[in-house]
């Protein structure tokens, strides 16, 4: 337990709120699903033989089932996002720095922020936890669509579908929607976001490991920890540096090919839904569990290297009446705008 509450948790209790429990993460934070050995599987209230997602799939899950109406979500990699997505809920990512957090050893990729049921809440726990944001852009507004993989792999027609649908939608709000090719080279991408996640997940289990004087082996840690460590210690300067430099091209890049536009839409996920028992940290060939995920969740770490504000917004349903979301990403500032989208469209 900490022995003091987060800058987050601080401002949530100054405002009032009462903290009710702890929810399930995968270990260490670093699946897109809330599968561990220590705690077992979190299932999606909609459909218990899927995954809620992750790695705030606890907090999603109790939202989503009305056990609460809001709970904290961190997202260094997706995980307010893809949770969000899965269980039909509002989560929002900020921009790093708009919600305070110790981003001890994550290189600028994390933020923290809620997951909510309605944007009415998610526009409340903004003034409580950020506060001076800017005002929402005023509409009408250019909004780039891209609705292509950007891992390479085959589209899945379902979420296609839901997100067309939502750029219909904010089309008739007045919005200008126009497609786009995908802002990103996926293998350049994954060379700046691989070492700084892996990395970061390294560092705090070292840290964990220190604190409470215990080994990092697989008495403590998952098969997939563990090779995240071995890793992580065959990192060269070369390759970190390397890493800092690919960032600042695919953010360059980010900025010109979207300099036009307000804001971005994609699909949340690159699936319609999570499966179990195929994403969590029981397997430990890296490069096998890098493709896995690519298919599921490519539409989010660009965000995470970038430093953009990107959201997953309720979508509708997809064929087995799963809830599918559509992301709308943009550039630092634009927290209100997304959320009075959001408001606009009933969400």
């Amino acid at each position: 337990r900490a022995a003091d509450p987060a800058p987050l948790i601080g401002r949530l209790h100054g405002a009032g709120a009462v903290i009710v429990g702890r929810s399930a993460v995968p270990e260490l934070i670093q699946h897109g699903t809330t599968e561990s050995i220590l705690t077992g599987v979190t299932r999606n209230p909609h459909d218990p033989t899927l995954s809620a997602g992750g790695s705030s799939g606890g907090s999603a899950a109790a939202v989503a089932a009305g056990v609460v109406p809001v709970a904290t979500a961190s997202d260094c990699a997706g995980s307010i996002r893809i949770p969000a997505a899965a269980c039909g809920l509002i989560g929002l990512k900020p921009a790093p720095g708009v919600v305070p957090w110790d981003d001890t050893g994550w290189s600028g990729i994390a933020s923290e922020f809620v997951v909510t049921r309605t944007a009415r809440d998610a526009d409340l726990l903004l003034d409580v936890v950020a506060g001076g944001l800017p005002a929402a852009q005023p509409a009408p507004l250019r909004i780039a669509l891209s609705t292509d993989h950007w891992a390479g792999a085959a589209v899945d027609p379902a979420v296609v579908d839901a997100t067309t649908r939502f750029a219909a939608a904010l089309g008739d709000l007045g919005h200008a929607i126009e497609p786009v090719a995908p802002p990103v080279d996926h293998a350049e991408l994954m060379t700046t976001w691989h070492p700084f996640f892996s990395a970061g997940v390294v560092g705090e289990a070292r840290r964990q490991a220190a604190r409470h004087h215990r080994p990092l082996d697989s008495t403590t840690l998952e098969p997939m920890t563990l090779a995240l460590i071995e890793a992580v210690d065959a990192l060269t300067a070369d390759d970190l540096a390397a890493a800092d430099a690919a960032r600042r091209r695919v953010t360059a890049r980010l900025d010109h090919d979207l300099g036009g536009f307000d804001l971005l839409l994609t699909p949340s996920l690159g699936r319609a839904t999570i499966p179990l028992g195929t994403l969590g940290g029981e397997v430990d060939d890296v490069e096998q569990y890098l493709v896995d995920n690519d298919a599921v969740f490519p539409y989010h770490y660009l965000f995470n290297v970038t430093g953009w504000t990107a959201s997953s917004l309720p979508a509708g349903v997809g064929p087995t009446r799963v809830p599918l979301g559509a992301q709308l990403a943009g550039r630092p500032g634009c927290e209100r705008t997304i959320v009075r989208i959001a408001r606009d469209l009933g969400l």
